[in-house]
């Protein structure tokens, strides 16, 4: 059953508190190379990186932005987790550019762009790893 959402939430949090923002983290096979898909295929630039020349992996995690988003590439063999079990969405403004531009890349698109029925134009790509990203226009209204 579905709480009523006009009540304000009452789980024991003050209503001081916002949630800012969200940072995915992909879990990926090397973060180098998942650094370069990124940065060459959306864009994203080094923020942070963390490199251990003693560790099995010498790249273990790294920070991407790109405008206001940021995103987590963390290495598999620092997580118990499999590669390519993450995903998230990025809302983007410019969606059909973007999807031509990954077309010609050879870019994995699992799903091109579709109208959904809440008001969004979405596409579903997938990066080297099998994390799957979900690229998000709002509608023209």
């Amino acid at each position: 059953m579905l709480r009523n959402v006009e009540q304000p939430w009452s789980g024991g949090v003050s209503n001081e508190v916002e949630f800012r923002d969200v940072a995915p983290a992909y879990v990926v096979r090397d973060v180098e190379d998942s650094l370069e898909w990124y940065r060459d295929v959306l864009g994203f630039e080094l923020e942070l990186v963390n490199r251990d020349p003693h560790g099995e992996d010498p790249t273990s995690y790294a920070v991407l932005r790109r405008d206001d988003v940021s995103l987590h590439l963390v290495s598999a063999s620092m997580v118990e987790a499999e590669k390519g079990s993450s995903g998230s969405q990025i809302t983007v403004r410019g969606l059909d550019a973007l999807i031509a531009m990954m077309e010609g890349k050879g870019v994995q698109i699992i799903r091109g762009i579709e109208d959904q029925p809440w008001g969004a134009r979405d596409a579903i790509i997938a990066d080297p790893d099998g994390n799957r990203v979900v690229l998000s226009e709002p509608a023209a209204s």
